[in-house]
């Protein structure tokens, strides 16, 4: 081994157990449960879901960036225009939230970029899944029961 591979095989830190990075395992789950039952409740015309966003990572933000000031363009970096299925913004916000931590307000600018270029692709993919697929199997299951149980050419029972 050389000398320069030693040195940096000494600066990697092991995380604690429970943690990646500076985040919790626990921090994290939170910040996907408030997305989840948020997802829709801030909803406007001009930043559609991004109220969501920015209260969803409130908390995990609030942890990596102790900072006032830092915090607070962090925060209204997330206010901007946001909008994805609900089922698949976690992907997004995961990823945002990962830069976040890794690169702090560094990656301020590319932070926007991820969530904006995501967006599209990952709606398309959530829209045609959970909202065809998925629907349609509650309403499938129920109507071919009905019409196994029901006889020919009698409408209830």
């Amino acid at each position: 081994m050389t000398s320069m591979s030693k040195e940096n095989n000494s600066e990697v830190k092991q995380a604690a157990p429970g943690t990646l990075g500076k985040l919790s395992v626990k921090e994290r789950k939170s910040m996907f449960c408030r997305w989840i039952f948020s997802a829709g409740l801030g909803w406007n015309f001009e930043t559609q879901q991004g109220p969501s966003v920015a209260f969803s990572m409130a908390r995990a933000l609030r942890k990596i960036y102790p900072n006032d000031d830092d915090y607070i363009k962090a925060m209204d970096n997330h206010f901007k225009y946001y909008n994805a299925t609900p089922q698949m913004g976690n992907v997004i916000l995961g990823a945002t939230l990962a830069m976040e931590e890794q690169d702090g307000l560094k990656a301020y600018d590319s932070v926007q970029s991820l969530k904006t270029s995501l967006m599209g692709p990952l709606s398309g993919v959530g829209d045609s899944f959970f909202w065809f697929y998925c629907q349609l199997s509650w309403v499938r299951f129920p109507v071919t029961w009905l019409c196994r149980v029901m006889r020919p050419g009698q409408l209830f029972g």
